[in-house]
């Protein structure tokens, strides 16, 4: 099924197909060198869970919150032609909080207006 070996915290491919399952069939993967990216139909991202051994790395192309104090959002902004973009990444060790942060990035993407 995989086409790449992905260790994401010792995680692997179960957390990839855990993330499917949340996201639901409206979203398709597509598997990178460096991660695996979740798409709407139309091509627009919603989120990159990033292959890292040390930590859980998501980047969302929704707004999403901090969940603790002591574990900050970083929020990158890129200038691009036509467009300006959004990413709300998160780091942590707590597959709980990637899931529940997926939840919200549901509840906020839009499908017309993300990119």
């Amino acid at each position: 099924m995989s086409k790449h070996h992905y260790d994401f915290m010792g995680k692997g491919f179960n957390y990839v197909k855990a993330v499917k399952r949340l996201l639901g069939d409206q979203f398709t993967s597509v598997q990178l060198t460096d991660g695996v990216e979740f798409k709407w139909h139309t091509g627009n991202r919603i989120l990159k869970l990033v292959d890292d051994l040390n930590t859980l790395v998501v980047i969302f192309d929704v707004p999403v919150p901090d969940l603790y104090k002591d574990n900050p959002i970083e929020v990158r902004h890129h200038h691009e032609v036509g467009h300006n973009k959004h990413e709300w990444i998160f780091k942590g060790d707590k597959i709980e909080d990637v899931y529940a942060l997926i939840e919200i990035a549901l509840r906020n993407f839009d499908p017309e207006t993300t990119h």
